[in-house]
């Protein structure tokens, strides 16, 4: 059985997307589907317990100001790689 599809309202601003943008279709799928352990799954399988979340704030110790252009963005991608805070 295939999993099940998620897409737009009728009527809603984007539902055109879905039909003529296919590859942006989620598909839902379940453990069934998948045929896997139901006990292995969920709250019941997981390894790990959250105790706690914490919120933490990180500090700027700078800031840029960009424009929106391609230049300004590629910049800021190129020098984030390099400094290895992405990538």
């Amino acid at each position: 059985m295939p999993p099940a599809r998620w897409s737009p309202a009728e009527g809603t601003a984007y539902d055109y997307l879905y039909e003529e943008r296919p590859y942006l279709t989620l598909n839902q799928w379940s453990v069934a589907d998948v045929d896997g352990d139901a006990n292995q799954c969920g709250l019941a399988g997981s390894p790990t317990k959250v105790k706690a979340v914490k919120n933490i704030v990180f500090q700027a110790k700078e800031s840029k100001t960009l424009t929106s252009s391609d230049a300004d963005v590629e910049g800021m991608i190129k020098e984030l790689l390099e400094e290895k805070i992405i990538g």
